[in-house]
């Protein structure tokens, strides 16, 4: 990725190949699939090759992202989270924006937005955890991805709080 208009995409990093090898393993083959903030569209697009799986919706608000996941032949929807989607599903998947940024002068909106989780950097996931139980399937399970900067416990307290049984199913130490 490395056109102008890309550079305002979120570049896939660590945290989406964590979260594409979770999804690879997750998925089954009839499985209808939401993926929330698409970015580069790899995860996507990785299900639908690899796993043969038919039917991904992808979903990003950034419009930059949206493009460059269409120019991949992706079908993707622009919005933020689940505004606007109807349907149940059997497998969300989101890498939402997890770091604890703080009040700071914004400097490439739509790239920002693609790692800030607000103060404490569980805005986007406690929104996310509030919504997804109303676009699950009765066998639907969700993947996400939560950051020790962001506090774990405390995102896991969030979703048992909903009423999810939650399993960590990959980890991956980084140092940043």
């Amino acid at each position: 990725m490395n056109e102008k208009s890309e550079s305002h995409v979120y570049e896939p990093a660590e945290d989406t190949f964590l979260l594409l090898n979770a999804a690879l393993n997750e998925a089954e083959e009839n499985d209808l699939i939401l993926e929330l903030g698409t970015g580069s569209g790899i995860i996507a697009k990785a299900l639908s090759e690899r796993l043969k799986i038919s039917k991904v919706v992808t979903t990003d608000i950034n419009p930059h992202a949206v493009r460059y996941a269409r120019s991949k032949g992706l079908d993707v929807i622009r919005t933020y989270l689940f505004r606007g989607l109807k349907g149940k599903f059997d497998l969300i998947i989101f890498n939402p924006p997890y770091l604890p940024m703080g009040e700071r002068e914004i400097e490439d909106r739509w790239l920002e937005i693609s790692w800030d989780g607000g103060d404490d950097g569980r805005r986007i996931i406690n929104e996310f955890l509030d919504g997804v139980g109303r676009h699950l399937s009765k066998r639907g399970r969700f993947l996400l991805v939560v950051s020790s900067l962001s506090g774990m416990d405390e995102a896991i307290k969030s979703a048992e709080d909903e009423g999810f049984k939650i399993e960590i199913i990959s980890e991956e130490k980084l140092f940043f």
